[in-house]
């Protein structure tokens, strides 16, 4: 958890820092995705069962579920979007108490 604060707030920072140069600075904080490197945790039942459980949308998340919003940061759509971590985890730290 220390780590993740640490990358908000230097997203944060370079973006504060570099704005006013026209250099944009966003951040992705991403829940479980299943991927090659995470395949192991998926094959384990009663973990698949609580991320399913603890997510509202019941699934975990796939790779395009991060680079639609990566591509979203990356186009012209977001040229408002400054400094700022986007959580893009299904809804689980909707129903966590940090």
């Amino acid at each position: 958890m220390t780590s993740k604060t640490g990358v908000i707030g230097l997203t944060r920072a370079i973006a504060w820092e570099l704005g006013p140069k026209g250099i944009y600075c966003n951040a992705i904080a991403p829940g479980v995705v299943e991927t090659p490197l995470t395949a192991h945790y998926f094959t384990n039942a009663p973990f698949a069962e609580l991320i399913k459980e603890n997510t509202p949308i019941m699934r975990w998340g796939q790779p395009n579920d991060i680079a639609q919003p990566a591509l979203f940061l990356c186009s012209s759509a977001s040229d408002f979007v400054q400094g700022t971590t986007l959580t893009v985890d299904g809804g689980w730290l909707s129903g966590k108490a940090y």
